[in-house]
Order: structure tokens, then C-alpha cells, then sequence
């Protein structure tokens, strides 16, 4: 049964194109026919103004078009359109997303934060933590961070920050370069949301982990990062493990230099090179928080939970 997925990030819209099929035990996954991600940066200027302007919102309805005339060409049985922490942030979120519908001929979902993080985790293998292992994700997108804590596949708890690459970016004034002080003071907005949430507080208290699964641009960028390349296909990103020392030292390096010598590291795409500064830090700030040792990257996530 071939179904699409589209998500409507706050950096990219993705879509995810895949053949529903059942194993020998009966369990559902995903055959993966086509996908693709393009960065509208659909949260511009959103932190400031409350609303999605009309740049961002032809920009994103133009890759949603193209999208589903993709989505005819393989006949799909169905499609879910998600929108997450930019559509329902925004003031006029609700009716961009009317909009959308009327265009494309299908609901779309602005889902709350709880509900992305619980999709997102039911779209990430988890096999290597063992049935009993207690495991985090985290989804750090464009908007907001969802945190789920988990057992094996059951989810534990999850919560939903107000923390994103675009957001945090947008929200906290940089130097290009980066001074130190703009480090500090990013670090130190990013602790104090961690410090304000029960759930977080409450993980840090009672579970203990090394390893965080992580899905999302950031995660796959500091993959890239890590091997010097932009040429990782998803095997090679779902199979790596990245030692916390490796990050602090991807974070050193970003927030070093000036923009336009991050657009010349291999690795990072060339529309990401500034909001990456908040993305790893983001993970360089949670992994203190929490403990943690190893980041394990993930290809996955909402889309394929969506599906799921």
C-alpha cells in the first residue's frame, strides 16, 4: 500500500513516498519509494512579526504544488500533510493551512507539540537500545525541540520546547563572527528552558542514558561534518555514532568563523550555514544537561511516523 507523507517544518517541507508492507512477525515498515526535502524557511521573520509573511508562504505553497503532482505521478493511496511549530505559531497559520488545503485538495494537520514528538518517535528505530534500554529522542527542527524519553518502543514521557535553530537564531542577537558573549548568552537561554520544563527536569532526575537518537538537518549535517563529506547516503548516517567531545568540537569550530567560511565546510548545506550555529548547540547544551555521551543520528522521524 503506497502512501505520502508531508511535513511543513518551520526550515523545510519534506516528503516522504513509501510502500507500506507487513514482515514475517506481522510488524509494519516502510519500503521507502522517493523522498525529498526543501528548504523554504517557511519561520522567517516569524519571531518578530507573529506571522508567516507572503515571501515564505509562496515560497512553501510552490514546493507543496510540485509535491503533489509527485505524489500523482506514483498513484499513492493516500497522503497526510502535517504542519508543526511555525504554522501553529504563527497568527495566520491556521489560514495558510486552509490555504494549502484549498490548493492541494487535502486536510492538513497543525499538530501540537506533544503529538510531533510522539509521531516523530514512532518513525525512529530503536533496536539497538534493547527492549529494556531507556533511550531520548531528539527532534531539533526548525521552531521547537521535542524530547521523548523512552523504554524499548514505549514512549515514557515526552515534552515539546519552545527551542529551534530558527527561532533561537532569529531570537538571540549574533555577531559575525560569533563573540564569545553571544555563546554565553546563548547557552545560557537554551539551559534555562531546560531548567523551566518539568519533564526535562523530572528525565534528569530519574533516568540515566549515554547514547541520543537524534533526527533532523542538524543531526544529518553533523554527520557530514564528522566525515568531512556531503555524500553520506541514509545507511552510512543511521549507523554512526558521534562521541559528545565530537560535537563540542563542531560547535568550536561554527561559531569560530564567519558565515561565509561555515558555507565552505563540507557537510553543511549552503542555506543552513547560519541556523546550524543553534542547531548544534542546541545538542551540545541538552547532551550537558542530561549527561549524555553519543549521538546517534537518525535518517528518520516525523514523516515516517506519520505513515506508520
Amino acid at each position: 500500500m503506497i502512501k505520502a507523507a508531508i511535513d511543513i517544518g518551520t526550515n523545510s517541507v519534506k516528503l516522504l513516498i513509501a510502500d507500506i508492507i507487513r514482515n514475517e512477525s506481522g510488524e509494519r515498515q516502510l519500503s521507502v519509494i522517493y523522498e525529498k526535502s526543501v528548504q523554504t524557511r517557511l519561520g522567517r521573520g516569524l519571531y518578530q512579526s507573529k506571522v508567516i509573511n507572503e515571501q515564505a508562504k509562496s515560497d512553501t505553497l510552490e514546493v507543496l504544488k510540485n509535491f503533489s503532482d509527485v505524489i500523482s505521478s506514483f498513484n499513492c493511496r493516500s497522503k497526510r500533510i502535517i504542519a508543526t511549530s511555525a504554522m501553529r505559531d504563527a497568527r495566520n497559520g491556521e489560514s495558510f493551512a486552509n490555504e494549502i488545503s484549498k490548493a492541494l485538495k487535502s486536510p492538513v494537520e497543525i499538530i501540537s507539540g506533544n503529538e510531533e514528538a510522539n509521531i516523530s518517535y514512532k518513525g525512529v528505530t530503536l533496536k539497538e537500545y534493547g527492549s529494556d534500554a531507556v533511550s531520548l529522542l531528539m527532534d531539533v527542527g526548525g521552531g521547537s525541540t521535542e524530547l521523548v524519553f523512552g523504554r524499548g518502543d514505549k514512549v515514557i514521557s515526552f515534552t515539546s520546547l519552545i527551542l529551534g535553530s530558527v527561532r533561537c537564531y532569529e531570537s538571540y542577537p549574533i555577531s559575525d563572527p560569533p563573540k564569545k558573549s553571544d555563546l554565553t548568552a546563548s547557552k545560557h537561554k537554551i539551559l534555562e528552558t531546560l531548567d523551566s520544563d518539568k519533564e526535562c527536569i523530572r528525565a534528569k532526575e530519574k533516568l540515566a542514558f549515554d547514547k541520543v537518537l537524534s533526527t533532523g538537518g542538524t543531526a544529518a549535517a553533523m554527520a557530514c561534518i564528522s566525515r568531512q563529506t556531503q555524500d553520506l547516503d541514509r545507511d552510512d548516517i543511521d549507523s554512526m555514532e558521534i562521541p559528545f567531545k565530537n560535537i563540542i568540537d563542531i560547535r568550536r569550530q561554527l561559531w569560530s568563523m564567519p558565515l561565509s567560511s561555515r558555507c565552505e565546510i563540507p557537510g553543511i548545506p549552503r542555506k543552513k550555514s547560519d541556523i546550524l550555529l543553534m542547531g548544534v548547540l542546541i545538542h551540545e547544551v541538552v547532551f550537558e544537561y542530561f549527561g549524555a555521551k553519543v549521538l546517534c543520528p537518525s535518517t528518520k522521524g516525523l514523516r515516517y511516523g506519520a505513515l506508520l
